[in-house]
């Protein structure tokens, strides 16, 4: 059986008393933290500038892009997790975590962590894509009507068609992503620390899995708890700063749109930077939980401290 007390408070040692182990956490909280910080605070209801969308719909380039910068930040991400689940490892078993020895180790696993990624975040995708595809279509035909007196009635249909796809996609895949990305962190650990090839990892992760479902569900709950706390903390007075910011700018907001490009433009990258200050120290901690909740069960031991 796992000894939380202990892997919580090595936890709390190692991401405080190591800090180039943050180095890593960084280029993690650039995939994860930063980038739902930006999105989560633009729905916030005391956004003073938020102006409805235009019905628009999504391109083929869109979708490129967006493709093109999930992997890169993806590629980033796979960096991250492969040194510091390496550097967590020596500090256990030496007490030192040499930041040159983790980027080599870092540079050498990357591409195989980033197929895991893509591998598990791949299923996820699918039932919202299958989802949503009849609404596009609709929307398409909406914005394009053959007849254009019923566009306004098209249009409505393309939206409560793609509320109605959209919310059982959802869920199926909220309900996917938690044993998923369970898998996909243990996989990761089996591949750096057992020296497994990608399939073995994956059927190692499975068989960790099924043999400490009970253990492996308390790291989860505390993993996300805190992040979700933290989110908060942080979500919270940067909604009072937009609040009194966009109080302060309205005039100008509305006197000319350069000034509101420009201000959203500054306040998302605001945002975005302060998402990855709060994400650095928290996707560390939770890397670090979760590296050394796997050591401990496959008992690769307790070399930590005395």
């Amino acid at each position: 059986m796992m000894d939380l007390a202990y892997v919580l408070r090595r936890t709390w040692r190692i991401t405080w008393g190591h800090k180039t182990t943050w180095l890593f956490g960084l280029l993690i909280a650039v995939g994860s933290a930063g980038t739902r910080l930006v999105p989560a605070a633009r729905q916030l209801p005391f956004n003073l500038t938020q102006k409805p969308a235009p019905l628009t719909t999504l391109t083929a380039g869109h979708l490129l892009i967006g493709l093109v910068v999930s992997l890169g930040i993806a590629a980033l991400g796979a960096l991250g997790r492969g040194g510091l689940v390496h550097q967590v490892h020596m500090a256990e078993l030496h007490g030192s975590a040499p930041v040159g020895e983790a980027w080599v180790a870092a540079k050498g696993h990357w591409w195989p962590i980033w197929g895991l990624w893509l591998l598990f975040r791949l299923p996820l995708l699918l039932p919202i894509a299958v989802g949503t595809a009849p609404a596009w279509v609709a929307l398409a035909r909406a914005v394009a009507p053959s007849e254009p007196e019923t566009a306004v009635e098209a249009a409505l249909a393309a939206f409560l068609l793609q509320f109605t796809c959209l919310a059982p996609a959802g869920c199926l895949s909220m309900i996917l992503s938690t044993p998923l990305r369970v898998i996909q962190r243990l996989a990761i650990r089996a591949y750096v620390l057992e020296g497994l090839a990608i399939r073995p990892a994956v059927g190692r992760a499975w068989s960790v899995l099924k043999e400490h479902a009970g253990e492996l569900a308390l790291v989860w709950l505390i993993t996300s708890s805190v992040g979700a706390a933290w989110l908060i903390l942080l979500l919270l007075p940067l909604g009072v700063i937009q609040t009194a910011f966009g109080a302060a700018m309205a005039p100008l907001i509305f006197k000319s749109r350069w000034v509101e490009i420009i201000l959203r433009v500054g306040v998302s990258g605001g945002l975005w930077l302060i998402g990855l200050a709060g994400g650095m120290p928290m996707e560390t901690f939770t890397g670090t939980l979760w590296t050394l909740a796997y050591r401990e069960l496959n008992q690769m031991g307790l070399t930590g401290e005395a």
